[in-house]
């Protein structure tokens, strides 16, 4: 008897944990964050990728109703900010805007780099541009990329783009070997790179339409070439063609930021914050201020974020080797 009454209140002990358990679960729901977002952006302030960060964080807190807060790590070519990012004790409650160099060009020139992909889930995407070619006609005459190339055939070019190893570097450096083209970089922040072109210290730079935009309505700034396979028509009465169409040259890329949480994240924590961002992007107000930019959300799921970025490995190892051979 005394048996089967202990089998009895065994057999209670556990119908009652596990209904206690369901209940918890019920009671706490889907993950929500506590308190305050805070986003690292390994990017200089007041650049394409900064400038969008901000937009959406400022309605990420419609969203979350929680402060959403954009800290900048900027320098070596997003690594100091993955190093700061990881370095920290995982917090759901944080996040970080790698692009997408960082995953399969800076690799290719600095194998002691303190971080890999697989520290990090991305959630979503923040913006994917084509990197157009600017010059500025006041300074040079310059109004083309024929232009450009007869310009070069008597004469040093000098360019702007980020640091050796960075993507603007990459493609125009790519760009002016194969044409055969005697060229140097001036290395600077996006914002430095339109700067010093505008001032004439530069001959020509490659930025997201974004960032150049402001400079074509007084004809300060002219696009002559893109970076993608077809021309570009974000500009209103304006098509860009593209450079490999003009030139033959297959020197395609299209840039891409994006939001990534550390790689201890569940995946109903990737699943809330991907699921939030999207709203920001259907928010009406958002949608208006982000035309204003000439910035384009991306929609992309994790699953087809993550894809991109493995398969854009092969173009910089391609490019990369005609650069530094």
């Amino acid at each position: 008897m005394k048996k089967s009454f202990w089998l009895a209140l065994m057999l209670v002990l556990v119908v009652f944990a596990g209904c206690s358990k369901k209940s918890t679960e019920e009671a706490s729901g889907p993950w929500q964050p506590e308190k305050d977002i805070t986003i690292t952006n390994p990017w200089s302030v007041g650049g394409s990728a900064d400038t969008k960060t901000r937009l959406v964080a400022q309605y990420l807190e419609d969203v979350t109703g929680q402060n959403v807060v954009v800290t900048t790590v900027n320098g070596g070519a997003g690594a100091l900010a993955a190093a700061d990012f990881l370095g920290k004790s995982y917090d759901p409650h944080s996040m970080i805007l790698p692009g997408i160099g960082m995953f399969t060009l800076v690799p290719l020139m600095n194998k002691n780099l303190p971080y890999q992909f697989e520290d990090f889930k991305v959630v979503a995407e923040l913006v994917s541009e084509p990197f157009v070619l600017y010059v500025n006609p006041a300074e040079t005459g310059i109004r083309s990329l024929e232009d450009l190339l007869n310009y070069g055939e008597d004469n040093h070019i000098v360019f702007s783009s980020n640091p050796p190893g960075g993507t603007t570097y990459l493609l125009e450096t790519s760009l002016f070997k194969m044409a055969g083209v005697d060229a140097a970089s001036v290395a600077g922040s996006s914002v430095e790179n339109i700067t010093a072109l505008l001032g004439g210290h530069v001959i020509a730079t490659a930025a997201n339409p974004s960032l150049g935009k402001p400079y074509m309505k007084d004809g300060s700034l002219i696009p002559i070439g893109v970076f993608s396979e077809e021309a570009y028509e974000g500009f209103e009465g304006i098509t860009v063609p593209s450079i490999k169409e003009q030139l033959g040259f297959d020197i395609v890329f299209q840039s891409s930021n994006f939001f990534a949480v550390g790689k201890d994240a569940s995946d109903e924590v990737v699943d809330y914050y991907y699921n939030a961002i999207q709203k920001v992007y259907e928010n009406p107000e958002f949608i208006k201020k982000a035309k204003e930019m000439n910035y384009t959300p991306s929609m992309l799921t994790p699953a087809k974020l993550e894809q991109k970025i493995l398969n854009t490995a092969d173009l910089f190892k391609r490019l990369t080797e005609l650069v530094v051979e």
